[in-house]
């Protein structure tokens, strides 16, 4: 995770919320593309969603995820003159955004793949153990099996 470094993103966030904003607020856009946008403000705030919030920092990344994506397919929607005053307001370009959201979707897959991969070998470990405490049992219940056929034969 080392070599993704999202702070560019993190700090970018405001200007993102304060385009959408104007972008809400403006007679710019359908009642769909507005609906479409509130739909991803709601999502972002909203405590239920994909990856609840309380999970550390995938919990975030989604959030953004979704948010960024309906940000940068509305935005691709509008006029390219529309589109170029809401982003030279807030010194933002397409390419920053469709970044910002391929960081955040790299971020949130390797977050993803290194838990996968740690549960792993979790169930690894654990069925190793499980193999070795049955055959313990299974060895263990041998001796004391033969141990009694043995009593019984002296006898």
């Amino acid at each position: 995770m080392a070599d993704i470094d999202l702070s560019p993103v993190l700090k970018r966030l405001p200007l993102y919320a304060k385009l959408i904003y104007d972008m809400f607020n403006t007679m710019l856009l359908t009642k769909k593309q507005k609906l479409l946008l509130g739909a991803g403000l709601a999502y972002m705030v909203s405590p239920i969603d994909l990856v609840p919030g309380f999970i550390p920092v995938l919990g975030q990344l989604d959030d953004i995820i979704v948010t960024l994506a309906v940000l940068l397919k509305i935005l691709k929607e509008i006029s390219p003159q529309d589109r170029k005053d809401y982003l030279e307001k807030f010194e933002l370009t397409l390419e920053m955004i469709a970044g910002d959201l391929q960081m955040a979707k790299e971020l949130a897959y390797k977050i993803t793949n290194r838990a996968v991969d740690a549960a792993g070998k979790m169930l690894q470990v654990g069925g190793r153990l499980t193999f070795r405490l049955a055959a313990w049992g299974a060895a263990s219940a041998a001796k004391g099996a033969a141990n009694i056929v043995m009593s019984r034969r002296k006898n």
